[in-house]
């Protein structure tokens, strides 16, 4: 936990059994039908989309300090 978020450990969940399923087929031969294919997918885009905009997101600013105000010339004294 000290090298990653807890959200970004907890997408682990979600892809683990993915993994799982394709080396299942690819080991042992065990069947995977186009239904298991599309469910993947949508689980490991799930998964890319959530990674890629927490990193996105910028860190909130500090807030601005006061504006500084441009001097004005001073009030001409008229003769």
């Amino acid at each position: 936990m000290k090298h990653s978020t807890p959200a970004r450990v907890s997408t682990y969940a979600y892809v683990n059994p993915v993994v799982a399923v394709f080396l299942g087929w690819f080991v042992l031969h065990e069947p995977v039908s186009p239904r298991i294919f599309v469910a993947a997918g949508v689980i490991i885009a799930g998964v890319a989309i959530i990674t890629v905009t927490k990193n996105k997101k910028a860190p909130a600013a500090p807030p601005h300090p006061a504006e500084a105000t441009v001097p004005t010339e001073p009030a001409r004294k008229s003769a």
